[in-house]
C-alpha cells in the first residue's frame, strides 16, 4: 500500500501548490481542506485519476429524467 502524503510547494513568486499522493476519491480535498481555507483562495484544482478512482471503481454521474 502506497503512503498517503500531501506536498506543499511555494514558487518563487510565491504561488503555492499542495498535491497528495496514495489518496483516492475525495479522501485527497477532505486531506487538503483545512489546509485550502487557512491558506486562502483556491485558484485552480486539477484532480488526478485517482480522484474519479474512489473505492476501486469509476465515478459516474448519471441524470434520469422522467419522459
Amino acid at each position: 500500500m502506497q503512503q498517503k502524503k500531501v506536498t506543499i510547494t511555494v514558487g518563487a513568486n510565491g504561488k503555492m501548490t499542495i498535491e497528495t499522493h496514495g489518496m483516492k476519491g475525495n479522501e485527497c480535498t477532505l486531506a487538503t481542506a483545512m489546509l485550502e481555507s487557512k491558506l486562502g483562495k483556491v485558484e485552480d484544482r486539477q484532480l488526478k485519476a485517482e480522484y474519479y478512482a474512489g473505492d476501486g471503481g469509476i465515478k459516474l454521474k448519471e441524470e434520469l429524467k422522467d419522459k
